[in-house]
C-alpha cells in the first residue's frame, strides 16, 4: 500500500502545476483542446508529464486520446489525469 501511496503523491506533485497552468490557459481560449503528454522514463531518470495543446517534442506521446474538458474543475482534471498515469511507463525501473 505504501508504494501505491508514494506513487500517487509523486504523480500528483508532477500534475499539480500542469493542471493549474492548463486551467488558466483553457479559460483564456475555450476553443483549444489540451491533452496530457508523457515522455517515457529511462534507466536513469523518471519520465515527464506535460499538458499541452500540441506534442512538446518528438519523444513525447499522448497519455490519453481524451482531451481535458473545459467543464472539469481542477480537482476533476487532476483525478482523471492521475488515473491515466497509472498505466504509463514514467517511473524509472
Amino acid at each position: 500500500m505504501a508504494k501505491f501511496e508514494n506513487y500517487t503523491a509523486l504523480i500528483s506533485s508532477w500534475l499539480k502545476p500542469q493542471i493549474t497552468a492548463w486551467f488558466e490557459e483553457q479559460v483564456k481560449d475555450v476553443s483549444k483542446r489540451f491533452y496530457l503528454y508523457y515522455k517515457p522514463s529511462t534507466a536513469d531518470a523518471h519520465g515527464e508529464l506535460r499538458v499541452s495543446d500540441s506534442a512538446p517534442g518528438l519523444d513525447w506521446q499522448l497519455a490519453s486520446a481524451e482531451h481535458l474538458n473545459i467543464s472539469w474543475s481542477i480537482q476533476e482534471a487532476s483525478a482523471r489525469t492521475r488515473a491515466w498515469c497509472t498505466r504509463l511507463p514514467i517511473l524509472k525501473p
